[in-house]
């Protein structure tokens, strides 16, 4: 097969012939023709390579993109799942619990320690008991902020 300049080339050797027939004149015609065609075809099949190039590119974006929202999704995943039983933890102890209903009593006793006395006294060895049900499921020491227990 002829390359392109080789096409042109013929084709015009055949329109300077002297002896020109109409098949000649066609044939110059249409080498010209498919000469065109020829670069236009190599210019669409540049343009599809640089489609190609950039969807490519595009592809290893977004796949980056979806690796890293992966690797966070199972990092928050995880952390959710810890920070969940740490949740549950301070769910179950007492002194998250109790705080609110020893810091009101601690008020009531403030105004009238005479009248809150008894309901406070109750509150602290309700605490107490759920601290040591709560320490002894958990297996930690327990230590009492209120003296001797």
């Amino acid at each position: 097969m002829s390359t392109q300049s080789e096409a042109l080339r013929l084709a015009d050797t055949l329109e300077r012939m002297s002896l020109s027939t109409r098949w000649d004149k066609e044939a110059a015609a249409e080498l010209r023709r498919l000469h065109q065609s020829c670069r236009e075809g190599w210019r669409h099949a540049d343009e599809l390579e640089q489609e190609r190039k950039r969807l490519v590119a595009e592809n290893e974006a977004l796949r980056s993109s979806l690796k890293k929202a992966n690797d966070q999704s199972e990092h928050f995943e995880r952390e959710w799942y810890l920070r969940g039983d740490e949740l549950e933890v301070l769910r179950a102890d007492p002194g998250n619990q109790f705080a609110h209903r020893l810091a009101i009593e601690l008020e009531c006793m403030m105004l009238n320690p005479t009248a809150s006395y008894n309901s406070a006294g109750n509150l602290i060895d309700e605490y107490r008991t759920a601290v040591h049900r709560w320490n002894e499921a958990t297996g930690q020491p327990y230590v009492s902020g209120f003296g001797k227990d």
